[in-house]
């Protein structure tokens, strides 16, 4: 099991206290369900959390606002399909749970148009995004967000615009390592593999995504031959934790909320997310007409229809490539600059660990 199966294996067995599957019953999962709802939303990244009493978590969850409080349905639905792989893998290792009827009707259910469950950005608002100092000139490594001359190619650099010209999740693009960089032929690439820093959503998520043309103006493969030469095995080391289980998207958040918040004030209420740029991407691409197996092969889109999935393979490069080609260029704007790599990735800097936040 991965760490995440792990983590939601440890958490339900502190819940019902014991470990024994045969005991296990479906009143045992509904009650969980419940639990979840009791539960910080930001429940897991804390290291005491795996550690700490479920009273004593939910104990600290009636001390929080409302709006902190509770599992999103998204991440709910993750825990019960985890919930459902854990009971299956005990299945077939010969201890199988006491009784089981699944979890299909404990998942949340969803209300209203699919298309409104997620907000994305409009062209306009991405170009105004890319307007912030972060890609026109900073003062400074500290000063990101302040007018000036210096542009650093780092992860607040390069993630937006990777994800709204390959489409790929967060997570993807934080966990690239070099060695997934294809730039050595005709059509340079992004290889989304399984690596020891991350895994992926799915089977279907190893996939190939081509280099978008804006990527390569202003800079990508030169970023990339630099870490080269300086040794790095990461598309981004200053992303990697000094927890290595914290996820490296986490640490690339604290950046982003604050360059969403410098440039689209009344995002954050709107919900839009940066998986919002990504929405972004595939609705571009709907709109001039890319037909939705292509784009569900670029995204990672499990494709329902037989035709389309299983008796066919998965597009070429030039098909995607092609696809890609048709998004407007929000950047179009930007000017590339001298790749300027940031102290801590040039000095081989580990990130520091978090100051411990004292209780209250």
């Amino acid at each position: 099991m991965d760490k995440q199966h792990i983590g939601i294996a440890k958490l339900f067995v502190r819940f019902v206290g014991h470990d024994q599957p045969g005991r296990m019953r479906q009143a045992d999962i509904a009650r969980f369900k419940t639990l979840l709802f009791k539960l910080p939303k930001n429940h897991g990244k804390s290291q005491r959390d795996h550690t700490a009493s479920i009273d004593e978590i939910v104990a600290r969850a009636q001390a929080l606002p409302p709006e902190k409080v509770g599992l999103a349905p998204a991440t709910l639905g993750r825990y019960m399909t985890q919930m459902s792989n854990i009971v299956n893998i005990c299945k077939h290792a010969g201890y199988p749970f006491g009784n089981y009827e699944g979890v299909t009707g404990l998942r949340p259910k969803k209300k209203g148009d699919a298309r409104d469950e997620r907000a994305r950005f409009s062209t306009d608002e991405v170009t105004t995004l890319f307007g912030l100092p972060v890609w026109n000139g900073s003062a400074g490594e500290g000063k990101w967000l302040d007018i000036g001359e210096a542009v650093f190619h780092d992860a607040k650099y390069w993630l937006p615009l990777m994800a709204i010209y390959n489409g790929a999740r967060r997570e993807e693009n934080c966990g690239l390592l070099l060695s997934e960089i294809d730039d050595d032929g005709e059509l340079p690439c992004f290889r989304m593999e399984y690596n020891w820093v991350r895994k992926l959503k799915n089977v279907q998520s190893k996939r190939c995504i081509p280099i978008h043309p804006e990527l390569v103006r202003l800079g990508f493969l030169e970023y990339v031959a630099a870490l080269r030469n300086s040794g790095h095995q990461l598309l981004f080391p200053e992303l990697r934790a000094a927890n290595a289980v914290t996820p490296m998207g986490d640490v690339f958040d604290d950046g982003w909320q604050k360059m969403r918040a410098a440039a689209l004030p009344n995002a954050k209420e709107e919900g839009k997310v940066f998986h919002s740029l990504r929405h972004w991407c595939n609705n571009e691409m709907k709109q001039e007409g890319v037909l939705p197996e292509i784009r569900k092969d670029i995204l990672d889109h499990a494709n329902a229809d037989m035709n389309e999935g299983r008796y066919t393979d998965p597009a070429r490069l030039q098909v995607m490539a092609q696809a890609l080609s048709v998004l407007p260029l929000p950047t179009a704007g930007l000017s590339p600059h001298p790749i300027r790599l940031i102290e801590q990735v040039v000095n081989h800097e580990a990130r520091p660990s978090r100051p411990r936040k004292r209780d209250n």
